[in-house]
């Protein structure tokens, strides 16, 4: 998968909706995200990290892209998917927590979601074994702008974040 693709259609996840007002260790039952909805309401953010809960993503990445919610959406975005390849429960309990930690309103919304048993990672070959790290096949980290079903931002950042933060983001020509 590359900029300028077409965005699989019928793609989703499976995610348990942020309410922020929940504690953290309780949730519901995953239900299904679907792709095609949230591009049909305009440019949709897919953000994908390693792990829910390592130290780059909740210290440094998360924290930087729910700094700048306002600029994002100014920028046209209309939904966030942040994903990774961990389970519903676990992203909702991340997602609770950091939407908090960060004061983060409800204007542009956030999803927090998983790609079970990393199907939509492998299929499109933007994943990476980080059995070496005793966490097994993840998502790599990238930033994705999906516009009209079409691919028109993305950058993997194996290390560092230049791509997937929000100044690689911000500066992106959709």
């Amino acid at each position: 998968m590359q900029q300028g693709d077409k965005f699989p259609h019928n793609t989703e996840f499976l995610y348990i909706p942020v309410n922020k007002q929940e504690d953290p260790l309780s949730c519901s039952r995953p239900i299904k995200l679907s792709f095609d909805k949230l591009i049909d309401q305009g440019a949709l953010l897919i953000l994908s990290i390693p792990g829910a809960f390592s130290p780059t993503c909740t210290e440094t990445h998360l924290p930087d892209i729910l700094n700048n919610v306002g600029k994002l959406k100014a920028l046209g975005i209309k939904n966030v998917v942040i994903y990774a390849v961990n389970d519903a429960f676990v992203m909702n309990a991340w997602g609770k927590l950091l939407l908090n930690k960060y004061n983060v309103d409800d204007s542009l919304p956030i999803l927090f979601a998983s790609d079970p048993n990393s199907k939509f990672t492998q299929a499109n070959g933007l994943g990476v074994d980080k059995s070496t790290f005793g966490i097994g096949f993840r998502s790599d980290r990238f930033a994705m702008v999906v516009k009209d079903h079409e691919i028109k931002y993305l950058k993997r950042d194996p290390t560092g974040l230049e791509g997937s933060g929000s100044k690689g983001i911000l500066t992106a020509k959709l």
